[in-house]
């Protein structure tokens, strides 16, 4: 395998992040773990992303002897199609707008500290920020995803669901709600939406958050989400 399969470049995380970003795919090869190596001398200041099966244990260990640090333990889940039942007076959910997705953008900044790029002890608070809400943003802009869901209340936006559709799912790409929000039912009803929005078109729902967010955790579960997978997610600051 060539340096150029194994590395990827991300443009999106670069720009957002002014540094250069890599993600890469790691095979169970010790010559494409050394290549990577030399890939890590030669761009100084990079940052590099690789996401691991938590049984590919050897690789995880290889990934760390070259400077690799594990920061994030990311869970899948999955459910079947089916609609469930979840909702909630004077906040209603409608598709963004570019005005609600400024302020979606804007709730994203404030509300994650569970994500790996918060994890990580190496990125800035404000950089895992600004990752989110220009995530958010790349809905706003249509350049990602499928649809951008948004709750209000007051007239401001409270809370928002990243939809996209892949490989017959339906995928939650993102989802929070403004802390000063949290805990009165939004990001059940957002999820809801969400399975209604998609009942007729999909085989399925997909949605990953972090092991160490159980309050996340236990909403999916209670939603009708089961385990799927486990994943590493490592990082290198080179």
């Amino acid at each position: 395998m060539t340096t150029e399969a194994l590395i990827r470049p991300d443009g999106w995380l670069s720009g957002v992040m002014a540094r250069a970003a890599f993600a890469v795919d790691v095979p169970s090869r010790d010559a494409s773990l050394r290549e990577l190596a030399r890939h890590a001398r030669a761009h100084r200041g990079a940052f590099y992303t690789a996401k691991l099966p938590v049984d590919r244990v050897a690789d995880v260990r290889a990934l760390c002897e070259i400077g690799f640090a594990v920061v994030d333990t990311g869970v899948t889940f999955e459910r079947p199609m089916g609609s469930v039942t979840a909702t909630l007076r004077d906040v209603p959910i409608t598709l963004a707008d570019d005005e609600s997705g400024e302020q979606a953008a804007l709730v994203a900044m404030r509300s994650f500290q569970w994500s790996r790029f918060h994890l990580d002890p190496r990125i800035p608070r404000e950089t895992a920020d600004r990752i989110k809400g220009e995530w958010v943003r790349s809905y706003v802009r249509k350049s990602r995803g499928d649809a951008l869901l948004v709750a209000s209340a007051g007239g401001s936006v409270v809370g928002f669901v990243a939809a996209l559709v892949a490989d017959g799912s339906a995928v939650i790409d993102l989802i929070a709600v403004d802390p000063s929000h949290q805990g009165a039912g939004i990001g059940r009803a957002l999820i809801a939406r969400h399975i209604d929005a998609y009942a007729s078109t999909v085989a399925r729902y997909r949605v990953g958050t972090q092991a160490a967010n159980s309050a996340s955790v236990r909403l999916y579960e209670s939603l009708g989400y089961r385990l799927h997978g486990a994943t590493y997610a490592l990082h290198l600051h080179a």
